[in-house]
């Protein structure tokens, strides 16, 4: 678990609207720590519980995400956080191997094939029989369960990829 001042110093640049992080070394317990700490800040809170916990969530699933599909040497994760209007974009990007891209382009490419609602129960019940270490449940309640949009970008590099995930959240 990260204390406060651990958590003040992951952020890189701070502006009225823009919060930018470089996570290192993180745990995957500390997430939702992070995610807490970040989803407070002055630029993101408006005094609405619900807008609160939507951006919480949203946070720690894309650093959860991030952290998953990270290459176990290079863990450093960037996280940026940027507020227009009523329009939160929350952004992670990490490097991956490609066996981990491949698992996640499998995802991307499942989307708009079914419907989210189908997709979200596919793999629970594939996470519930086979125990799967990449369920994509997290992703797909984003985009099931909240007014958010996911854009996804994989950029194949020599040994690694890097992998962009872009999350909109929308508050009123």
């Amino acid at each position: 678990m990260m204390d406060t001042y651990q958590k003040k110093q992951l952020i890189k640049e701070k502006t009225d609207t823009k919060v930018s992080c470089a996570i290192d070394n993180m745990s995957w317990q500390d997430c939702w720590d992070i995610a807490d700490y970040i989803s407070q800040l002055p630029q993101f809170k408006d005094g609405c519980e619900e807008n609160h916990l939507i951006l919480l969530t949203v946070i720690n699933e894309l650093l959860e995400n991030a952290f998953k599909y990270s290459k176990k040497e290079d863990k450093l994760i960037n996280l940026e956080l940027e507020k227009q209007y009523n329009k939160i974009e929350v952004k992670t990007v990490n490097k991956a191997d490609k066996d981990q891209a491949k698992i996640l382009q499998g995802f991307l490419n499942g989307l708009g094939k079914t419907s989210i609602k189908n997709m979200f129960y596919k793999y629970l019940g594939k996470n519930y029989n086979f125990m799967e270490e990449f369920s994509q449940i997290g992703l797909t309640t984003l985009l099931k369960d909240y007014d958010c949009s996911l854009d996804f970008s994989i950029v194949p590099k020599k040994d690694i990829c890097d992998v962009v995930v872009r999350a909109d959240v929308y508050v009123s």
